[in-house]
Formats: structure tokens, C-alpha cells, sequence
């Protein structure tokens, strides 16, 4: 459908407020969800209120048209209706972030792994894609669209050979749903900012426990 599960919602929002994001793609915008909280996000967060002070580039591909409204047009600053396929052979830009919500299990998986890979040369700070796992969400075309259509299956293994930094997965009622999440940041700097910052909170908490002493 045009919309998405809210599961995992919370958790894709901390992402982007991790960085400083000047452009944001949304793949596969449906109802607009991702369009409309990037810019929250991004711009409405840092008071620029208004469509003419807005400083982040959002742009949406969408292969259906009639999903299109004014809304989406007023929040997106380019929406380029053709298929994911058409635009990443016509568009070469990179983003800050690039965000597949539900989107590549309506696509044969030969070509939606083709896809991810092209992405993944494409972002600058993360790559996230949310997708419903194993073959328990059948799907078909929805208002009259096939591209709703459920067309590959998809495993967390998927995602593991693909080298995804992060992947948490959610349980919706008896079915599972999944947050692939690839980062420019490597594991190791991941783990020195930890340490860097475990080493500070060290420093503090002795030095204070050092003058507490020295008071008394």
C-alpha cells in the first residue's frame, strides 16, 4: 500500500537526527510519510518554518502518479515520477540519505539487488531501507496500481551478505519486519567513539569523587 507499518518509525527518525543532512531522497514516496518527517526533521526542527528559509533538499521517486498531491508537491522539492529502475540510469546524484521504505519487495530481486547496490555508491551518510521478511505478506496491486504488487521475498541473511551495518527487526502480529541500515562509519570508529566517550565519563566521575574527598 501507499503507507508503511509505524513500527519502526522512532527508530529511523533518531537515524537522520544523528546527522546533519543537506539532502534526502525518498524512494518510493506513496503517501508521504518519510517526505513530510525529513522535513520536520531537517528544517522545521531547526526553525526554518517556512518553504522559502528551507535549506535541505528533499526529493521523492514516485512510480505512480495518481499518489501525487498539492501536499506532496509543497514538501518535496523534486518528484520524479518514472520507476526506481529509470531513475537511477537517468539521475546520478548522491544524498545525504537515502530511504527505501517498503519498496524492494515490489520489485524481481535480481533487479532490486542491482539496485541497492547502485545506492549504496550513492549516500553520503546512510542508506535505509525497511521491507516485511519471509513470504508471509502476499500482496497485489493496490488501487489499481502494480507496482504495489509483491514481486521478491526477503531474509535477513539478505542483508548480512550485503554487508548492512545495522539490521533490528520488529514482530507485527505473526509476521516479522525489518530496518537494514548501512552507515559510512565504520564498526572500528564506531567502537573508538565508544571508548573515547566511556574514557571521558571515566575522567569526570573521578575527578569527581577527587574533590568530593578533598571537601571533606
Amino acid at each position: 500500500m501507499p503507507s508503511s507499518i509505524p513500527h519502526h518509525t522512532s527508530d529511523v527518525l533518531r537515524i537522520i537526527r544523528k546527522y546533519k543532512v543537506s539532502s534526502f531522497l525518498d524512494v518510493g514516496a506513496g503517501f508521504g510519510r518519510w517526505g513530510f518527517l525529513a522535513r520536520e526533521m531537517c528544517d522545521v526542527f531547526a526553525l526554518r518554518y517556512t518553504k522559502d528559509s528551507w535549506q535541505t533538499r528533499i526529493d521523492a521517486v514516485e512510480a505512480f502518479p495518481d499518489y501525487i498531491t498539492p501536499v506532496h508537491r509543497y514538501i518535496y522539492d523534486n518528484i520524479y515520477l518514472e520507476s526506481i529502475e529509470d531513475f537511477i540510469k537517468k539521475h546520478q546524484q548522491c544524498y545525504d540519505i537515502i530511504f527505501a521504505g517498503d519498496v524492494l519487495e515490489h520489485i524481481d530481486k535480481p533487479v532490486a539487488l542491482e539496485i541497492i547496490k547502485v545506492f549504496l555508491e550513492r549516500y553520503n551518510q546512510a542508506l535505509i531501507v525497511g521491507i516485511p521478511l519471509t513470504n508471509r505478506w502476499p500482496q497485489d496491486d493496490i488501487l489499481g496500481n502494480p507496482y504495489e504488487r509483491h514481486r521478491s521475498t526477503w531474509y535477513k541473511k539478505d542483508f548480512i551478505n550485503l554487508g548492512a551495518s545495522k539490521i533490528k527487526t520488529y514482530k507485527v502480529g505473526t509476521r516479522w519486519y525489518a530496518l537494514v541500515v548501512w552507515r559510512k562509519t565504520t564498526r572500528w570508529k564506531d567502537f573508538n567513539q565508544w571508548l573515547t566517550k566511556r574514557w571521558e565519563s571515566f575522567k569526570k566521575k573521578k575527578l569527581g569523587f577527587l574533590f568530593f574527598k578533598f571537601d571533606h
